[in-house]
């Protein structure tokens, strides 16, 4: 039960299989859906830079994909929050995982 984005990131670090099981996944991002209006720019930039060194099966890169998206608009809508280390941590992990969203890198790299 994570109440927070660090809780969270811990559990996505510590559980090497989360991205096997569907169920696990739909919680996942379930999670960060309840959590998305209380994530401070840490814990987006921290969940990108975990999300981006999960080990994800062929079966679950495209919702990986779909949830690394999704937190980077909700970088984007809190950028002007973010310190250097936040921005250069969230393009990062976009960069890692080919995630495509130039808005993001538009408006960061400003």
């Amino acid at each position: 039960n994570c109440r927070n984005g660090r809780a969270l990131g811990n559990l996505i670090r510590n559980n090497s299989n989360l991205f096997q099981s569907n169920d696990a996944i739909r919680a996942l991002v379930m999670k960060v859906v309840e959590l998305k209006e209380r994530l401070n720019n840490r814990e987006v930039s921290g969940l990108l830079n975990t999300l981006s060194r999960a080990r994800v099966p062929p079966a679950a890169r495209e919702l990986h994909g779909k949830l690394m998206f999704a937190l980077s608009e909700l970088a984007r809508k809190k950028l002007s929050s973010f310190s250097a280390k936040d921005i250069a941590m969230t393009l990062n992990a976009l960069a890692k995982r080919n995630i495509q969203n130039p808005n993001v890198f538009e408006e960061m790299g400003e």
